[in-house]
């Protein structure tokens, strides 16, 4: 048999019996609603928390160095810039303080070198503005720099930039466009970062992970680094509290999520099984017919299970498009896409396998015996 007869032979069986069709179908439907009007909406709400403690910042670490004059061997940024697990790393020199060059007295600003990712990115658009080196970029009778939004606001600067000076030193810094820190930066905005490609030494550096559970394994490559610096030179902060807060929540959620889901699809899929059990003693003469006219058990299983998939599958589609057109209307969180497209490929599934045992049991009774039903 052909797969567009096939396909056709399940649509036709599916119309033929439109009451049984129509029961399995809302089965489906309503499962995968009370799934995600349940378990969806807790999702939905799981995800808004860990984003939340995501935003504090679950996947840093920061070294600092506790000498005077910035004491952390630069090497050690270039070192861990290349491990696999690290997402960003960027070191910064120790901060001064800078002034709107047209009122020196006025607000402040900090300032700091940069070096690594940053830093590259930063120097090459530099170059791209000016059409200068990397040497023009560093302290010198002038600097050229990148300033934060607040930065700009707390200098008073128009938008396309302009001078401020360095308080105790009194070099002038030219800030030539904004910059917008990456999350786990943003602490230390307002500031001015001045690029530069070589230094020996930094005053702290940040490393940012790919995801929170890498957070251990980078500390310990962070303290690799260090042991030939005494303890006393350097101060390690991660974020591996937060880690240990977002995989407690995410946990302990999805234990119950999973609880929840199980109950219910299985209950769906059950009562799926019985309506298939129920439809099979009801066509057991139609049944019977097909075989003594030439069908193959593997046929008959074929279409019975065909039947399942394509109702199951639209049913909940069904289900899950009500149930996000609800949640729109009374204003709740609506599951990530990849949940709701999970729930409606188990049920579809856990329907087509349970109804298996009934399909079994058409595809191998003896049609001669089937035909002889009144």
């Amino acid at each position: 048999m052909g797969v567009w007869i096939f396909i056709r032979e399940v649509l036709v069986t599916c119309r033929s019996q439109g009451l049984i069709s129509a029961v399995v179908a809302i089965i489906s439907a309503v499962s995968v609603g009370v799934v995600l009007g349940t378990a969806g909406v807790s999702a939905a709400a799981q995800s808004a928390v860990l984003s939340t403690v995501d935003q504090v910042g679950t996947r840093s670490v920061s070294v600092y160095s506790t000498q005077m004059n910035g004491g952390i061997p630069s090497r050690i940024l270039d070192s861990l810039e290349r491990v696999d697990i690290v997402e960003s790393a960027v070191g910064f020199s120790q901060t001064v303080d800078v002034a709107n060059v047209s009122f020196n007295g006025g607000k402040r600003a900090a300032l700091r070198l940069v070096y690594g990712q940053l830093g590259r990115e930063l120097m090459e658009r530099a170059h791209n503005i000016m059409g200068i080196d990397s040497q023009n970029t560093q302290l010198a009778d002038s600097l050229v720099g990148f300033a934060t939004q607040d930065a700009y606001d707390v200098l008073a600067l128009p938008p396309q930039g302009g001078g401020a000076r360095v308080v105790n030193d009194g070099i002038d810094v030219n800030i030539i466009g904004s910059v917008v820190l990456p999350e786990h930066l943003e602490k230390l905005t307002p500031t001015i970062l001045v690029p530069i490609d070589h230094v020996d030494t930094l005053s702290v550096i940040y490393l940012s992970t790919y995801s929170p559970d890498q957070v251990p394994l980078l500390t310990d490559l962070v303290r690799g680094e260090l042991r030939d610096l005494s303890n006393e030179e350097y101060a390690i902060e991660t974020s591996q509290a937060y880690v240990d807060l977002r995989a407690a929540i995410d946990g302990k959620l999805a234990a119950s999520h999973r609880i929840l889901i199980i109950s219910v699809l299985g209950a769906g899929a059950g009562a799926t099984m019985l309506m298939i059990g129920a439809l099979v003693l009801l066509r057991r003469k139609d049944l019977g017919r097909r075989r003594a006219l030439g069908a193959s058990r593997l046929m008959i299983l074929g279409l019975m299970l065909g039947q399942v998939g394509l109702l199951t599958s639209l049913g909940a589609g069904v289900g899950a498009i009500v149930s996000m057109m609800a949640m729109a209307f009374f204003e709740h969180l609506s599951p990530p896409i990849d949940f709701m497209s999970a729930v409606i490929i188990l049920i579809a599934v856990a329907s087509t396998v349970l109804a298996i045992i009934p399909a079994l049991w058409a595809a191998n009774r003896d049609p001669l015996c089937e035909l002889r039903v009144p």
